[in-house]
């Protein structure tokens, strides 16, 4: 063990080189399975001062704010001074785990907030969530904003944000799930058309106008960048989230804002709308991929 704590604890320093302290390293790799499993920061303070487990020489008295400042010092996951101890993956879990302790505390004094929109599975309209502490059942419930539609999802909290993990789960599990989406053969629009005609007329002629070309080129340019159809390249970039990912314990916000658009709620349960509109839920539902349209957009579903 080291002599002070001049390092992080769980390092040492050998020939002026930070390395990787055999015991204490394990016990930051405890502390970090242990939050993760779902003891406290109180419960795991007493249970390291219980068993002696030594902070500084002399020192075995724990308490929560070291277990707090381990579960948040970055350089457990390694940088260029220190070799990691832990993955990032496992430091973000900590901290999300973290954060929504705290949101559970303060929940009273602040509105629960998914980082994306809610819509209705039956119609696509925006849903609202409402908390009521006076139902028996589920105290959380969510509401279709559609006047003609006004369907209910009562669906507690914690429920959803499980549900929502074990889809994220499933695509980190298996990434290919990601569809690369196909570009249709269509024809180009109207005013794509003209311009290129125009273009093509401004070239063939004898009297040339460079300048009008130009402009008109310019104008087919920036009419066809209008008309990019960028889903397949989201696919490739949401797919390549789920492969670098490690399977969640708990909900992560960051892969969720990173991959995922829109959630849908209904009574058959949750469904993710992907950042390349695919639509994705916890099983496979559909024996082939069914499309729903979005405006003029095509969402695949798996």
């Amino acid at each position: 063990m080291t002599a002070n704590r001049t390092i992080p604890y769980g390092y040492a320093v050998e020939k002026g080189k930070n390395i990787i302290h055999p015991q204490e390293s394990n016990i930051i790799r405890r502390v970090f399975a242990d939050y993760l499993g779902g003891k406290s920061l109180l419960r795991i303070a007493q249970t390291l001062t219980a068993e002696k487990v030594v902070f500084l020489p002399g020192r075995f008295d724990w308490n929560k704010n070291r277990v707090k400042r381990i579960l948040e010092d970055e350089r457990y996951f390694g940088n260029d001074t220190y070799p990691a101890i832990i993955s990032e993956g496992m430091h973000r879990q900590a901290r999300t785990v973290k954060d929504s302790n705290n949101n559970q505390m303060n929940k009273s004094e602040l509105p629960y907030r998914l980082p994306c929109t809610a819509e209705c599975i039956l119609c696509g309209e925006k849903m609202s969530r409402r908390h009521d502490s006076r139902r028996k059942t589920s105290q959380d419930l969510w509401t279709c904003q559609n006047p003609d539609c006004r369907q209910i999802v009562n669906i507690n909290d914690d429920i959803l944000l499980a549900e929502i993990s074990a889809i994220l789960n499933r695509l980190i599990a298996e990434p290919s799930l990601v569809e690369p989406y196909s570009i249709p053969e269509t024809d180009p629009p109207p005013e794509v058309r003209r311009l290129t005609n125009e273009v093509n007329r401004e070239m063939d002629s004898f009297e040339f106008d460079k300048d009008k070309a130009r402009k008109t080129i310019f104008a087919l340019a920036a009419e066809k960048y209008k008309h990019i159809d960028d889903r397949q390249h989201k696919a490739y970039i949401v797919r390549a989230e789920f492969e670098k990912s490690e399977l969640l314990s708990s909900f992560l916000s960051e892969i969720f804002k990173r991959t995922v658009l829109k959630i849908q709620l209904g009574d058959d349960g949750v469904r993710l709308i992907l950042k390349n509109n695919q639509i994705i839920g916890k099983e496979q539902n559909h024996a082939d991929n069914e499309h729903t349209g979005d405006d003029d957009d095509k969402r695949p579903t798996a």
